[in-house]
């Protein structure tokens, strides 16, 4: 078995390290395991990393209780075929990080739901996606969000396979019934049209929903005159605005600071694609920005998308 300090152990370092948040000496561990197989040696890790995610919950559902509860979407561009495991590593290792209650996830492929699927102490929900080439998804923290039905509505005159995906939960220990709504509506300013027949469909779907909270959220592709075209439903908001309208996490999709399309930046180009809408009755506390950084290991983002996370009360 090949020694860890033959061989070049720098870039494997840093990859595992930047996939996993674990420290320098768990990553030579591992690697030394493993005969510096990167991939094995992460599979080992997370692996490792299920186990004492039990010894985690006890005390975030606690804190939960008391704190409320927590929501990260993202669009992973999971239709980048460049760098996909370690995007999708650097994703994962945030949600394992951060913990949020409820994850809704777009443009999931066969190449990154597996490792979205080895995520310590989450279950990744996707309920149908054979003919679709991507597709979106849910992970729910096992410790703090009961799954009590999910369902997949697609979107009959969409000419990209989107779809709208509908879980219905119950927030652990407090026994609150939320119903969930994620999706990826038609892309581009020329299917302005269908986009907003998309928006209005789920915000009808909003209001027809049994008891309980709802959330809505994902990558929308939305304007903002086109939201005002729908309008948004008298009985919701948009977590943003209501957060205060904070410039510094205004543009999900921001080519003036992210360059992973073409690697080039285009200055003027910068949009709030990604949206979060919620029952009133929600109190927003707080609303930022994930995936900000390059990673080290390729030295793009995790997704041309930053990912937005909020905490409600």
């Amino acid at each position: 078995m090949a020694d860890v300090d033959d061989i070049d152990v720098s870039p494997l370092l840093a990859l595992f390290v930047d996939c996993t948040e674990a420290s320098i000496d768990v990553a030579k561990d591992f690697l030394k395991k493993t005969s510096g197989n990167l991939e094995l040696a992460i599979n080992n890790y997370m692996d490792t990393m299920s186990g004492v995610a039990g010894q985690r919950s006890d005390a975030t559902s606690l804190q939960q209780q008391a704190t409320g509860f927590s929501l990260l979407t993202w669009n992973v561009d999971g239709l980048d075929e460049y760098n996909i495991p370690e995007r999708a590593r650097a994703v994962c290792a945030c949600i394992y990080e951060s913990q949020p209650a409820i994850v809704f996830l777009q443009e999931l492929v066969a190449k990154n739901v597996s490792i979205f699927n080895r995520c310590p102490g989450y279950s990744l929900v996707v309920p149908r996606a054979e003919h679709c080439p991507y597709f979106c998804g849910m992970m729910l923290r096992q410790a703090s969000v009961k799954c009590l039905s999910v369902h997949t509505i697609d979107f009959p005159s969409s000419g990209m396979y989107r779809h709208l995906i509908q879980a219905s939960v119950q927030l652990q220990p407090s026994g609150v019934d939320v119903t969930l709504f994620t999706s990826h509506l038609e892309s581009t300013a020329r299917y302005a049209n269908e986009r907003k027949r998309q928006l209005q469909f789920v915000f009808d779907q909003m209001q027809h929903t049994p008891s309980g909270y709802v959330i809505f959220g994902g990558d929308l592709n939305v304007r903002d005159a086109e939201v005002a075209s729908v309008g948004i439903p008298p009985n919701f908001i948009d977590v943003w605005e209501a957060s205060g309208s904070p410039k510094d996490s205004r543009y999900t999709w921001d080519r003036s600071q992210n360059d992973n399309i073409e690697g080039k930046l285009q200055p003027r180009v910068k949009m709030r694609f990604d949206r979060v809408y919620v029952s009133k009755e929600l109190r927003p506390e707080g609303f930022g920005f994930v995936g900000k950084e390059r990673l080290p290991s390729c030295g793009r983002f995790p997704s041309d998308h930053y990912g937005i996370t909020c905490r409600f009360l």
